[in-house]
């Protein structure tokens, strides 16, 4: 029996940066007392945290600055006090836990990076938060109550799919006296599961849940998009080009990270094993290695990159990155309108690189 998706009512956080939550909630963790959401943004903007002109007084807040907020306080991060007229905060020990996460890689100032600890934190409030499981998360479960070891265990994969216009669910709108509000106008997406009802997607839920918490997940490398078999190499995608579906993006659950600080040897030896099985000469194109590992083995592909990264500057006695052309970069791939070059190579020192090569006997000389 199919379980039925039960309606739920949408936010507004319209996917803001986790990386930005995290820096107010390190803001109102060293606040002696609790802020207004004008102090709170206020400081944000000063420290470089949030990316926004000076907030003069009087002046309304930025619909962006409220989305950060709303997020806050959806993902029960905050405690919020009435005074004065106006509603304070102050973080909650969830978001003390958040704050406390960016030790020894945030110094307080500036743009914030999320280290692998605070990922790993963000993945256990992603899942608990009713809010996100509703809107998004319940779709690769068979229920909307679970943890996020159930998640792990049992998550199975979601398709996003994109379906024509004239089978969109609208009426006719010829004799219609007014446009449908957003709220309910159907963008032609369609989320399909395992376990509930195909939904139709309205167009403020795509922004919302699709093109919002979807990348929340993603960013704290808790789900992540397969990449189309008949897509994975370069320049497949125009073979195919005359039979193109309408799947736009099968989304998993990662099961497994890699820890930058801890993990380069497991991960070496991963690569190590793919080249062996290979057998083409010690060299892999990175989109290729990137493609295969998370396949293999569930790992969100921005962390293999990252891994890469790490990989270049720490074992150049083993390893070379080799350089492409613009047109590889440019042309390779076109799985989807979104995807950029980023999403399948790596640029490290101002360029682009395509391949990685294992030297083995060869000495490195040898190799450029």
């Amino acid at each position: 029996m199919i379980t039925r998706a039960a309606d739920f009512r949408l936010s507004h956080t319209r996917g803001v940066p986790l990386a930005n939550l995290a820096g107010l909630c390190f803001i109102l963790s060293q606040a002696r007392q609790p802020l207004s959401v004008r102090e709170l943004a206020s400081r944000a903007v000063t420290l470089g945290i949030v990316e926004s002109k000076p907030l003069r007084s009087g002046e309304r807040l930025p619909t962006r600055i409220n989305h950060h907020i709303i997020s806050l306080r959806e993902l029960g991060l905050v405690q919020c006090e009435q005074g004065d007229g106006h509603v304070y905060y102050k973080a909650n020990a969830l978001g003390r836990r958040i704050a406390s996460a960016l030790a020894g890689s945030y110094g307080g100032q500036g743009e914030v990076e999320l280290n692998a600890v605070s990922k790993a934190v963000w993945r256990s409030v992603l899942a608990m938060s009713s809010y996100v499981r509703s809107a998004w998360l319940k779709y690769f479960m068979p229920r909307e109550e679970f943890s996020l070891r159930e998640l792990l265990r049992e998550g199975s994969p979601v398709t996003i799919s994109r379906v024509a216009a004239e089978d969109r669910g609208d009426p006719s709108r010829e004799n219609a006296e007014e446009e449908l509000s957003e709220q309910f106008r159907d963008s032609g997406y369609r989320i399909q599961s395992q376990h509930w009802d195909e939904r139709i997607v309205r167009a403020v839920e795509r922004r919302e849940t699709v093109h919002g918490l979807r990348l929340w997940t993603n960013e704290a490398y808790l789900t992540d998009e397969n990449v189309p078999s008949a897509e994975a190499a370069p320049f497949a995608y125009l073979s195919g080009a005359e039979n193109e579906g309408t799947v736009e993006i099968e989304s998993f659950i990662v099961n497994a990270w890699f820890d930058p600080s801890r993990d380069s040897a497991r991960f070496e030896q991963m690569v190590d094993r793919l080249l062996d099985q290979r057998r083409q000469g010690n060299r892999i194109g990175i989109p290729d290695l990137i493609i295969s590992i998370s396949k293999a083995h569930g790992y969100a592909k921005e962390n293999i990159k990252e891994m890469l990264a790490s990989m270049f500057y720490a074992r150049r006695d083993k390893y070379f990155f080799e350089r492409g052309s613009k047109f590889l970069i440019d042309n390779a791939f076109k799985v989807t309108r979104r995807d950029k070059p980023s999403v399948y190579y790596l640029k490290l020192e101002g360029s682009w690189r395509t391949s990685l090569i294992r030297f083995g006997e060869h000495k490195k000389d040898e190799i450029r």
